[in-house]
């Protein structure tokens, strides 16, 4: 890491006075030679670029992140705030909060990963569940891409608002309703429940 960078990290704790989304671009500044860098700001952490939260870690704040693909395969007991040019992968862990997904990629839930909260995603990327994963909450998509579950369960409500598609495949769950308001379709593979209507 650059010398700059490290003298930027030691006056850190003068971010305790700029907002948490002001503190996000101002971490991505800071950081534009690092592969990876991360910021403890008001028990947020601020991660920039591929960051593995591992099967043994637990963040107990919200998570803000941009630029990379993030990975849970441990516990997030806040939110995740995602932009930039990367994705959220749950793979296997646990997000007891809400994802947020802004910009150009997508959240993926897989390997029986569970989101407790909502997932919302409103850039060009889509929102994938599969593999036995559960999400508690909504599901709302809102670009260019679609919603597929997969042999999961959704138990909240799915929304597509954007040109892409929903597709339920392989005997998934979904207690809520389903619904497309745009250029898409509900692509029911016929092994589906949904409980909720769909239209």
């Amino acid at each position: 890491m650059k010398a700059s960078t490290l003298a930027s990290i030691t006056s850190i704790s003068t971010l305790k006075t700029v907002k948490r989304a002001s503190a996000a671009a101002l971490a991505l500044t800071i950081a534009q030679s690092a592969a990876v860098f991360a910021v403890d700001i008001d028990g947020d952490q601020v991660y920039v670029g591929d960051t593995v939260i591992g099967q043994d870690d637990t963040v107990k704040g919200n998570v803000l992140h941009s630029d990379g693909r993030l990975t849970v395969q441990g516990t997030v007991e806040g939110n995740i705030d995602q932009s930039g040019d990367g994705r959220v992968d749950v793979d296997g862990g646990l997000v007891k909060g809400n994802i947020n997904e802004r910009d150009n990629g997508g959240v993926n839930v897989f390997n029986e990963g569970i989101v407790e909260g909502n997932i919302d995603e409103r850039g060009d990327g889509q929102v994938s569940v599969k593999e036995e994963s559960l999400v508690k909450g909504d599901i709302s998509e809102r670009g260019l891409k679609g919603v597929t579950v997969n042999n999961s369960d959704v138990e909240g409500n799915i929304s597509e608002r954007g040109y892409g598609d929903v597709n339920l495949e392989n005997e998934c769950l979904v207690k809520g309703n389903v619904s497309e308001r745009n250029a898409g379709n509900v692509n029911d593979d016929g092994t589906c429940d949904v409980e909720g209507n769909i239209g």
